[in-house]
């Protein structure tokens, strides 16, 4: 689903609020038109329009940016208050108008909803997203420390109606990597739900770095045992049958175990098998061995 209002912020600035109130109204079932939300939704359209045409003002070539109102994550139930598109970063703005200062639950939601970008939403996957939160009435917040180790979602930021602009030219100038792709907007908006890889890539990274042979003889050490091979992982295990001590691929893991079958720890000759119910699928071992761990070792 596509948010309720997208625009480049230059033609934003020239929309009638009320115009982009009805654009967003439209979309929402009537048990939400509540006095309350359509009061939000003015104000945040009202500080939105002031903050960008400051930011045009300042840096120019933000007018190509791309404003999202009403964002629903792909199958999550959520929505999120803005998404700004600045090029190459997503920032996930969460609105509290009705509140007086930051708070711990506000930060922790606006995270959540990049967190959901960069796992469910494909486009938004290897690309920074920047958490903020504006509370039009806070007092300034400090700044993070950006230089800690992140993933691609940033650590959240803090702003209010008179810092809003500050706050976002700080991310795009701290986020912004010159020479990378900006985002398409209109892809972005429509992006696919995909919060797995599909078969095809799972069954590329599977057997990436194997040669034919061994993937033709991933089955040889399971002997065709029920329950083996029902779901493939890959196991990195000794063969006994391979003299150099190089590692094949083994299909006797379940999905919900790391762990080798009794075929493949008898090909160290170590330990013994313990047997384990585990959804139908019998004679699991219980651990890794130490042999294997230290073949492993001298193989690598």
């Amino acid at each position: 689903m596509a948010a309720y209002y997208r625009s480049i912020l230059r033609d934003f600035l020239v929309d009638d609020p009320k115009f982009v109130l009805g654009q967003i109204a439209s979309k929402v079932s009537h048990n939400e038109l509540q006095r309350r939300q359509i009061k939000a939704w003015e104000r945040e359209i009202e500080i939105l329009q002031s903050c960008f045409g400051a930011l045009l003002t300042r840096l120019a070539s933000a007018e190509t940016w791309s404003l999202l109102l009403e964002y629903p994550i792909p199958r999550r139930r959520k929505r999120l208050d803005a998404v700004l598109i600045a090029g190459d970063v997503i920032i996930c703005v969460e609105f509290k108008t009705e509140d007086k200062a930051h708070s711990l639950a506000s930060q922790r939601q606006a995270e959540d909803y990049a967190l959901d970008l960069r796992d469910f939403h494909e486009i938004s996957r290897d690309r920074k997203l920047v958490p903020l939160v504006v509370v039009p009435k806070a007092p300034p917040a400090a700044i993070r420390d950006a230089s800690l180790p992140y993933d691609s979602v940033r650590p959240v930021r803090l702003a209010n109606k008179n810092d809003l602009v500050d706050v976002i030219l700080e991310i795009f100038q701290a986020e912004h990597t010159a020479g990378n792709s900006p985002i398409d907007p209109e892809a972005w908006d429509r992006s696919p739900y995909r919060p797995v890889p599909t078969i095809i890539e799972a069954a590329e990274a599977l057997f990436a770095g194997h040669n034919v042979r061994e993937i033709a003889h991933s089955d040889l050490f399971c002997n065709g045992r029920a329950g083996c091979g029902q779901n493939p992982r890959r196991v990195e295990r000794c063969s006994q049958s391979n003299a150099q001590n190089r590692w094949t691929t083994c299909r006797c893991v379940s999905l919900w175990q790391w762990t080798p079958c009794e075929d493949c720890i008898s090909g160290c000759g170590t330990g013994s098998p313990k047997p384990v119910n585990n959804w139908g699928r019998r004679e699991n071992c219980g651990s890794f061995h130490s042999e294997c761990a230290r073949v492993r070792a001298r193989s690598t």
